[in-house]
């Protein structure tokens, strides 16, 4: 019974660590993009704030996703301010969405933060691609 736990919590954490790092390049040009890197930052007349810009409607929707998927966590609209939990957010709102709209890229899951669950097929994000794309580098 022991090993089966060990084994079970090791491929727990490989993907776990797999899916984290499906954002690795994407999120540090998004924070780049969205507020400098400042995680003070307040944009849209106040109603986005911290690392990435997060509205409160956006805070919402991740409880909404953490509770249904009983993630057992909940975030208050302060936590926007704090680069992990923002972070975290993105990550439970972008894993969301991806399976949603059966999109894992790393466009796809940038035009939605910017564009909202259907960005990924709005004429109006590309432009933020294009800015998150020169921000990883050039991108894929």
């Amino acid at each position: 019974m022991r090993v089966s736990l060990t084994l079970c919590a090791c491929a727990f954490l490989s993907l776990a660590a797999g899916r984290a790092d499906r954002y690795a390049r994407l999120l540090p040009a998004i924070e780049q993009v969205e507020s400098g890197g400042k995680p003070d930052a307040v944009g849209d007349g106040g109603k986005a704030v911290g690392i990435l810009q997060i509205h409160p409607i956006l805070v919402r929707d991740v409880n909404r996703i953490a509770k249904e998927k009983r993630l057992g966590v909940k975030f208050t609209y302060a936590d926007r301010l704090a680069p992990d939990k923002s972070r975290q957010m993105f990550r439970i709102y972008s894993d969301h969405y991806a399976k949603v709209r059966d999109d894992y890229t790393e466009e796809g899951a940038a035009r939605r933060w910017n564009g909202g669950t259907d960005g990924h097929t709005q004429e109006e994000t590309l432009g933020y691609w294009e800015e998150v794309k020169a921000a990883m580098g050039g991108g894929k």
